[in-house]
């Protein structure tokens, strides 16, 4: 990643403690854009697959980590469809 890009990563956990998808959020400040992807990992843990979702204008001039942080407890049931949907293999 260069300086101006900041990433995040929302794991989802299986019932073993095992991360089997993460939502993967990069914010590139130069283009002012963020930047959506889901991961999809083995049953073991290790990455598979993953798929670019989308992007959107970034809202603010700076990535702070308070920025971030506005991810926590954020709606991301859109996100969440998809992965059903490639838990499903309907993607």
């Amino acid at each position: 990643m260069t300086k101006d890009t900041s990433t995040l990563e929302i794991p989802y956990y299986n019932h073993k403690d095992i991360i089997v998808y993460k939502v993967i959020i990069r914010f590139h400040q130069f283009e002012k854009k963020e930047k959506f992807y889901i991961q999809k990992n083995t049953k073991s843990g290790d990455p598979i697959l993953t798929v670019f979702i989308g992007e959107r204008s970034l809202a603010v001039v700076e990535v702070t980590p308070n920025f971030a942080m506005s991810y926590d407890g954020a709606d991301l049931s859109y996100l969440e469809e998809i992965i059903v949907q490639m838990d499903e293999k309907v993607i």
